[in-house]
């Protein structure tokens, strides 16, 4: 993650001529490649990294330039801007907001109760037939295709299938791995007989 003293004239010559508005719709596939920029980064280890094709990533590479989150360097790799930089660090304040309710103990107990729901299960199964599949995924977009495959009635909060992922990652033995700001993919090395949390 990065850390950053902001000063007055970072705020004045960096952050106020950013047009944030521009930055609240950027995908989660594009925030993996400004992290993922945070060193020089050569085109091809960002379309394998995010697992997309050559003409996707150079689309998606177009528009982060052109919003001034990542620029190009002399020798052809990619490094992410202040900007850039910024909105990560934002990105995973965010994560870490949501990860310090997860451990409140009212949220704990409620997870042990969602334990014994045959629709969590499902959830679970559903997440890691996707996951399988697709590779590290944002929490949100796995919502969303979660609920592709099993329509529900009423809203299932993003909250339900982020606290399934964090509670995977947890323990000698987890079965999720967080990749990223909100990004979490199935553990290689998890073993599925052995003791986890």
């Amino acid at each position: 993650m990065f850390r950053y003293q902001y000063t007055y004239t970072f705020i004045k010559n960096v952050i106020l001529p950013c047009d944030m508005a521009s930055y609240r719709n950027i995908s989660p596939v594009k925030l993996q490649m400004i992290e993922l920029a945070s060193s020089p980064a050569r085109f091809t280890d960002l379309m394998r990294e995010v697992n997309r094709s050559k003409k996707r990533v150079a689309d998606h590479i177009n528009e982060l330039e052109r919003l001034g989150l990542i620029q190009k360097l002399e020798d052809g790799k990619y490094i992410a801007t202040e900007a850039g930089r910024l909105l990560i660090l934002i990105e995973n304040a965010k994560c870490d907001i949501e990860n310090f309710v997860l451990e409140r103990e009212d949220l704990v107990e409620l997870e042990k109760q969602l334990d014994q729901l045959p629709t969590v299960r499902t959830f679970r199964e559903l997440i890691d037939q996707l996951l399988s599949k697709s590779g590290p995924t944002h929490y949100k977009e796995l919502t969303k295709e979660v609920l592709k495959i099993k329509p529900m009635r009423g809203k299932v909060l993003d909250q339900t299938v982020l606290a399934i992922l964090e509670r995977g990652t947890r323990g000698p033995n987890p079965k999720y791995v967080k990749t990223g700001p909100g990004i979490y993919g199935l553990n290689p090395s998890y073993q599925p007989n052995a003791k986890s949390a």
